[in-house]
């Protein structure tokens, strides 16, 4: 309710102010469609009404319309509405309503023009700004383009740049217009002689290419890098379904470096595409990055150095340090409509996790750590910091947003900058990625990236394209290949024959499941880069951490999951257990539990979201205990809990535990799925090539 209200209030609002006293007719419904990769995935319906107030002829637009599409295994779907009162006489809008839903997000924005400002208020944040329009600002919506038929087709312009007001930034874009010609187009067997435009956004590198009805300039079709859109008939609302956009967000490499957090140089060869910000060559080169190469109409063709040195806190400015009088700073110190550093609740817990800090410094890596442990990955997760916090979800600008919002309510300058780097799973490859800078005094702007768990450093996989300047940044990879890298040094004998410790040896070798999504698979356990790794079908090599006070042993790419290993009477290693954790937040309360439910088992009442799945998990109070009804509607009872805080929820394939907060009510449940692989072999042809010592 905490996120509802604030946007059913802004909708009620819109109509008290825009819903009466107006003579409407609906004179047009137009349908389109949105392609990708051959596949229908989007649809929307326009509908365009002549409406008249107070002797003022205007025209009403309303959009609405859904996407659906999947990436790195979880459903992004995206529905939408736009509105928009356009005058009729200059084709200007003069108010404008975007509201957008992903999944358990909901988020709207109101523009009002009124003179030479734009007032826009963000929703349900309740964050307002102002943005002054330059005098020949172009108001435009997304179906009709009234200025570019008459400059174009009217008055024959070869090319021409306007300042546009962009809908999604509440910031002023420049778009560039050229290549103007005339195309025959059939749509709805109706054939349209339109003129075509290609258009290039100056501010955020998006190119399009624009088909437009010469008579009325209405939207004929848009072709953008990933995706078509294009009148269509009705029936393209029941027609679409998701398309997998993961070769627009991961460039495969074909090298697999299962340590990332160890690598310590990089040479990429990289020819990308990115949209989000204007690129040139200089804003490539930063300090832990060199950039050789061209970048033209920002297409980058050109070779990445990366060698990030960690920082180690020398000279790092006292807590709370005071950034007060440096106005290149301004920017990153003060909150924006996705980075609420304001919010009470932010900085009450920023205030409490930096309190024992000696330094900001140490004040920086309290909060990263926070984050990286208590936010679980999930897409889209939340969709600001404030959103992010409530969730305790979201993916990695989400993280990224967070911890921004927790340095600057403490007076720490931080921002949130973007691009890719290395991931070992798909065969290794780069995937589209966001962490955080902060500022360090004289020692610059330190990178941090708590996604990926490196709460006081970077690897050096990750490349840099900017900062994060725009809601719509992808970095849209061409090509890109690993030409060198180099992990930390590894221990060596003078005869180069490695070195193999003792109390390694037992978990060496082959492990096969019997049953479940794992039966016949074979999971290899060996020793690389000064530890255990394990070789898992359909993911590649993942090193492993060093075992905790509990035996389990966790994956340093994620603490999500862990193996555990299983040894006979007589001691000898027989089998391990993988252990996988997805943590579900709890939805804020609907309603009070019945009187009959014992006080103890109140706080775990309540609804889970399942990340990435669309679905949720309910758990009830029946016969005296805990029970979880799943998506279907079945209802199973709970056992335990044992001394661990684990409760059975079925028998040799989940177990569930709580996350209490810090009152001591339940915040998220921690859903444990263990498979099992006993042991094989014991894999001796892993052991020849090392020398084994103690």
């Amino acid at each position: 309710m905490k996120i509802l209200k604030p946007f059913v209030m802004g909708i009620l609002l819109y109509s008290l102010i825009w819903g009466f006293g107006y003579s409407t007719q609906i004179t047009e419904v137009l349908y389109y469609g949105a392609e990708s990769k051959g596949i229908l995935c989007g649809y929307s319906e326009v509908r365009i009404s002549h409406i008249e107030k107070e002797g003022k002829r205007l025209i009403f637009l309303e959009e609405n319309g859904e996407v659906k599409l999947t990436t790195l295994g979880a459903p992004f779907h995206t529905k939408f509405q736009y509105r928009f009162h356009i005058d009729a006489e200059n084709g200007q809008f003069i108010t404008h309503e975007s509201n957008f839903t992903q999944q358990e997000n909901k988020a709207t924005i109101l523009i009002e023009i009124i003179g030479n400002k734009a007032h826009v208020t963000w929703k349900p944040q309740e964050k307002k700004d102002t943005v002054t329009l330059p005098p020949d600002v172009i108001l435009a919506n997304f179906q009709v383009f009234p200025h570019l038929v008459r400059d174009f087709v009217k008055n024959s312009e070869i090319e021409k740049s306007y300042y546009v007001l962009d809908l999604r930034d509440a910031k002023i874009h420049e778009l560039v217009y050229s290549n103007p010609r005339t195309e025959s187009l059939e749509l709805l067997s109706k054939k349209y002689e339109a003129f075509v435009l290609d258009e290039l956004n100056r501010t955020t590198g998006q190119k399009a290419r624009f088909w437009i009805n010469p008579k009325n300039g209405y939207r004929l079709k848009t072709e953008f890098p990933n995706r078509t859109i294009f009148l269509a008939e009705k029936s393209v609302r029941n027609r679409i379904k998701a398309v997998n956009i993961d070769d627009k967000m991961v460039a495969k490499v074909n090298v697999i470096i299962p340590d990332v957090r160890a690598i310590s140089y990089m040479k990429v060869k990289a020819q990308l595409e990115p949209r989000g910000l204007w690129v040139t060559p200089d804003s490539l080169d930063v300090p832990g990055q060199v950039f050789k190469g061209m970048v033209q109409n920002n297409q980058i063709d050109g070779i990445f150095e990366i060698r990030h040195i960690k920082y180690d806190g020398k000279n790092a400015p006292p807590f709370p340090p005071d950034f007060a009088n440096e106005a290149s700073l301004k920017d990153y110190l003060e909150p924006d409509d996705l980075i609420e550093s304001d919010d009470p609740v932010l900085v009450n817990k920023a205030q409490e996790l930096t309190k024992k800090a000696g330094d900001s410094w140490e004040a920086s890596k309290l909060l990263s750590k926070w984050v990286a442990e208590e936010i679980i990955y999930d897409i889209p997760g939340g969709m600001t910091a404030r959103n992010t916090y409530d969730m305790k979800m979201g993916k990695c600008d989400s993280y990224s947003l967070l911890l921004a919002a927790f340095c600057r309510a403490v007076g720490i300058p931080s921002r949130v900058v973007w691009g890719c780097m290395y991931i070992p799973q798909y065969g290794g490859g780069f995937v589209q990625h966001a962490w955080n800078e902060v500022y360090m005094g004289e020692a610059g702007w330190i990178p941090i990236d708590t996604t990926a768990e490196e709460v006081d450093f970077v690897d050096s996989s990750h490349i840099r394209i900017g900062i994060l300047s725009s809601k719509t940044a992808a970095f849209n990879p061409k090509r890109m290949e690993i030409l060198d890298y180099k992990p930390h040094p590894q221990q060596s004998m003078a005869s180069e024959i490695p070195i193999l410790p003792k109390k390694y040896v037992p978990f060496l070798g082959n492990y096969r499941s019997n049953i479940g999504p794992y039966k016949d698979k074979i999971l290899k356990v060996s020793y690389q880069n000064l530890g255990l790794a394990i070789e898992i079908p359909g993911r590649g090599v993942l090193e492993l951490n060093e075992p905790d006070e509990n035996g389990l042993w966790y994956f340093k790419v994620t603490r999500q999951a862990s193996v555990s290993f299983h040894k006979d009477e007589s001691g000898k290693v027989n089998g391990l257990s993988l252990w996988i954790r997805t943590r579900l937040p709890k939805k804020a309360e609907t309603e009070t539990a019945s009187a009959d439910v014992p006080k103890r088992f109140k706080s775990y009442l309540g609804k889970y979201p399942v990340p990435m799945e669309g679905i949720e998990l309910t758990v009830i109070f029946q016969d005296e205990n805990l029970a979880i009804v799943d998506s279907e509607g079945e209802v199973v009872k709970l056992v335990g809990p044992d001394e661990s805080g684990l409760w059975i929820y079925k028998p040799g394939e989940y177990k569930i535990s709580f996350v209490f907060g810090d009152k001591g009510d339940v915040k998220s449940m921690m859903v444990h799925q263990i498979y099992e692989f006993p042991r094989t072999n014991s894999s001796p042809e892993d052991q020849k090539n090392f020398l084994i010592k103690e």
